[in-house]
């Protein structure tokens, strides 16, 4: 079972989406929320509006003006929306790195759920080079539930550790679906442990394009971490990447 997990917000567009799965993870298993928004440093590195010797370009200064407008505008309006469904919650909005922020604030919670798109943007790629814990990435639109799992198994240590790290947290599953690209995969020994545990699975067989219409009909897929750099990924034709980033439902990473 968790304690605590923590929302990490990353624009409006995401927010009610991010809210509406935490509530319902607090509501089922009695949990500690937190949410994060980062005001992101990097964001405001432009040349200086004035420099000794040179020209003096007011233009940036202007900007950083307006983008530090929109931004507490932004995270205020996701604070809001947050402390209205969960109380006195504790929300955090810091200036810093964006990522280094987010995982500075997973180590003292189970888990940290973020928003992604269609196509995975900077700060996704590189919280999947770096985080040391699980994380849930969500959809930003869409009402998710919590009880049809499948796991992507590619007979690898790191989809091996997403599994037991998932089957540790959410320990309530008692079935799930064990989804094979690969036609000669077989996981004897994830199933024997599975048997002993007394948790029931399904063997799933399918070619990408239907794996990816399959897990698309479920509430969970889990997969294991793209740690590797995510272009490279991309470029040899992972079939991870394409998952997470055809995935319409939250993927668990351990």
């Amino acid at each position: 079972m968790f304690n605590k997990i923590v929302l990490f917000f990353r624009n409006e567009e995401g927010s009610e989406s991010l809210i509406n799965y935490g509530k319902k993870l607090q509501e089922k298993y009695k949990l500690r929320v937190e949410g994060l928004y980062v005001k992101d440093v990097n964001k405001y590195d432009i040349i200086p509006a004035g420099v000794e010797g040179m020209i003096m370009d007011t233009s940036s200064n202007y900007i950083i003006k307006e983008w530090e407008e929109i931004e507490v505008k932004t995270s205020q309006a996701i604070k809001e929306k947050f402390l209205k469904e969960f109380g006195p919650a504790k929300f955090s909005i810091v200036e810093g790195l964006t990522v280094e922020s987010a995982i500075k604030k997973l180590n003292s919670a189970d888990i940290l759920i973020t928003t992604k798109k269609e196509i995975i943007d900077s700060e996704i790629k590189a919280l999947l080079r770096v985080h040391e814990k699980p994380i849930i990435l969500i959809p930003e639109k869409g009402d998710f539930g919590l009880d049809n799992v499948v796991f992507a198994d590619d007979l690898e240590e790191k989809s091996n550790k997403s599994i037991f790290s998932f089957l540790n947290i959410f320990s309530d599953v008692v079935r799930l679906d064990i989804l094979y690209i690969k036609e000669e995969d077989d996981d004897l020994e994830l199933k024997e442990y599975f048997n002993i545990s007394k948790k029931g699975y399904k063997e799933v067989r399918l070619g990408v394009k239907d794996s990816i219409e399959f897990i698309n009909e479920k509430d969970m897929l889990i997969m294991g971490n793209l740690k590797h750099f995510f272009s490279f990924e991309k470029i040899v034709g992972d079939l991870g990447a394409k998952l997470l980033e055809n995935s319409k439902i939250p993927v668990f990473i351990g």
